[in-house]
């Protein structure tokens, strides 16, 4: 079985997941109509299930913002959307699941997704209506997310849960947590506006600035640097790999060097995301 992981990334990064009590029991309705009995409706939903088709691009959107399953501060558009499953290595058609509902309009998603870096895992996400919530729903498409992992032999599966400054996902985090999940690093993601305006960086004595060069070697010198601080595993191939994802450069990626000794000490990286809004700047230090 794989071992799950909850990434709670602090603005957050969003999953949306459903509430794993019979609704039958407590008298939930759904447009109008008492739930079905559990294992029933589960199986209906597995039944219902059909995989992406390109056609669903321009609506999965709407989905994930009234689940609040898309990054707080973005638009939820189809080009945010479709960055981020290129920067996932995501193949919709394999990997994304959609639930239409009685009117056609989508009211349930899943995505599980094969990752290698740093570690193999599988990544989903899950998003249901909150009109369909209470269900079982979110039960089903949990289970085919553990099939996924079982199949391609991987030993985590890990879910991002994005939240805006002062935010709480209560059913997310109980949702998950029923089900093994457990926190597994938290990120902040920062935001500074004209940056025209803001004062050059000053180093500090005796370090110096360089960027990517070599790539094969410099690859691996950055693999050492995040094994190091962060003692996750990844390798130069990895980093490479990364280099090639939509927004990411090798002149974006930089070197804190002590003049002293010619070593590498710390590291920066830049990308560009585009998003339905435009562009917006990405940094993250090690």
């Amino acid at each position: 079985m794989a071992r799950p992981s909850l990434n709670h990334m602090n603005t957050k990064n969003v999953q949306t997941g459903v509430l794993g009590c019979d609704a039958a029991q407590k008298g939930i309705t759904i447009q109008g109509r008492p739930c079905a009995v559990r294992t029933q409706l589960m199986d209906r939903v597995l039944t219902g299930l059909r995989p992406f088709v390109a056609s669903d691009i321009d609506r999965l959107p709407g989905l994930l913002a009234v689940a609040g399953a898309s990054p707080p501060g973005l638009p939820s558009t189809a080009a945010e959307l479709t960055t981020r499953w290129e920067r996932w290595h995501v193949e919709p058609e394999r990997d994304v699941t959609v639930l239409p509902g009685p009117d056609g309009a989508i009211v349930a998603y899943s995505r599980a997704s094969f990752i290698a870096d740093p570690s193999s895992r599988i990544s989903m996400e899950i998003a249901v209506h909150p009109d369909f919530r209470n269900c079982g729903i979110g039960s089903a498409l949990y289970r085919l997310v553990e099939e996924r992992a079982r199949n391609v032999n991987v030993p985590h599966i890990t879910s991002p849960v994005f939240l805006g400054p002062n935010e709480e996902h209560p059913e997310a985090v109980h949702f998950l947590g029923k089900r093994g999940f457990f926190l597994d690093r938290a990120y902040w993601q920062m935001r500074v506006d004209n940056l025209a305006e803001q004062p050059e960086p000053i180093w500090p004595r005796g370090v110096t600035v360089r960027a990517m060069s070599d790539i094969g070697k410099d690859a691996q010198i950055w693999a050492e640097l995040v094994r190091e601080v962060f003692q996750e595993f990844t390798t130069g191939q990895r980093v490479v790999a990364q280099l090639a994802e939509p927004g990411n450069r090798p002149e974006g990626y930089f070197f804190a060097v002590d003049e002293a000794t010619g070593r590498e000490i710390g590291t920066s990286r830049g990308r560009i995301d585009r998003t339905g809004s435009g562009e917006i700047g990405y940094v993250g230090t090690v």
